[in-house]
């Protein structure tokens, strides 16, 4: 019988979910896929667009097929997946509290103004999006679309505490995460129940951002992305000095989008009500998050 995971990272995107990830997986007592994102509780059956994605979107549909991810956790203290589009599901708190009761759940939070940003250069990067930022908020506001919709993270994180109770719940802010990661790392092997004192090897930012800055460096990223399902079984034979050299050479070709100081104050007033919602929740001060 396949063991149940005992805590997710839900979230966000674009909030250094696979920096955590890489880390996580050093601990001798904490067993992860080597996939991540599964996003099985992602998954609505009854959303007709779901059934039409491609199995990279939605790479695990039913629970048997979940299960048999972690069949071989045997003998771990903790056992987990992260997916980062739980936390902008509409549907995952739902699925996840009907399936695992009893889970920890782990999030990381982001400037939604930053993440916002972030979440556009990768969708120009996988060659999903061609308009400028300025066009791209201003119509995905008024046409409500997905990526803004879902970008508020005081209405994501409220589904999840209308679900489970606080002590289940750990959050922890972008920002530490960047300026001291294996701190917060600490914080949560204790939140999940391993030791928290295991001596990490430092992992580096796995994705910088940005835009390409040009067309051949952006179908070389959108090639990797889109077979990322068919390099996966070989990609543990490929050494670690290649795959750093493969990020770094992107990343050198990455340029940061120019967001103007009106669209940023407009972007700051839109999330500010949401802002101190999620002050509330977690009881932290996000004041530098409310500033231009």
């Amino acid at each position: 019988m396949s063991s149940c995971p005992t805590f997710l990272g839900i979230g966000e995107l674009k909030a250094a979910t696979t920096t955590l990830f890489f880390y996580l997986r050093q601990h001798p007592d904490i067993f992860l896929p080597e996939q991540k994102e599964l996003r099985f509780f992602a998954f609505d059956a009854n959303n007709p667009s779901h059934k039409t994605k491609k199995k990279s979107v939605f790479p695990v549909t039913t629970w048997e097929d979940y299960l048999s991810y972690f069949s071989s956790a045997i003998g771990y203290q903790a056992i987990g997946e992260i997916s980062p589009n739980y936390l902008h599901s509409v549907t995952a708190a739902q699925r996840i509290r009907e399936f695992l009761p009893n889970v920890k759940l782990v999030a990381i939070i982001r400037n939604p103004v930053d993440r916002l940003i972030s979440e556009y250069e990768m969708a120009v990067r996988l060659g999903n999006e061609n308009r400028s930022i300025t066009s791209f908020i201003k119509e995905g506001i008024k046409n409500h679309e997905w990526m803004i919709e879902s970008s508020f993270p005081g209405k994501n994180l409220q589904r999840f505490y209308d679900k489970f109770d606080a002590s289940q719940i750990k959050v922890l802010l972008f920002d530490e995460f960047i300026r001291d990661p294996l701190n917060c790392v600490r914080e949560v092997c204790e939140f999940i129940g391993v030791d928290p004192e295991y001596h990490f090897a430092f992992v580096g930012n796995m994705s910088k951002g940005g835009i390409p800055t040009s067309k051949g460096v952006a179908k070389i990223y959108q090639l990797i992305k889109s077979y990322r399902t068919y390099f996966r079984p070989v990609a543990r034979y490929v050494p670690s000095s290649a795959k750093s050299f493969i990020r770094s050479a992107l990343s050198k070709n990455m340029k940061k989008t120019h967001v103007s100081p009106n669209l940023r104050r407009d972007l700051v007033a839109m999330y500010m009500d949401d802002l101190c919602h999620v002050e509330k929740l977690i009881g932290r001060d996000l004041s530098s998050w409310k500033q231009l």
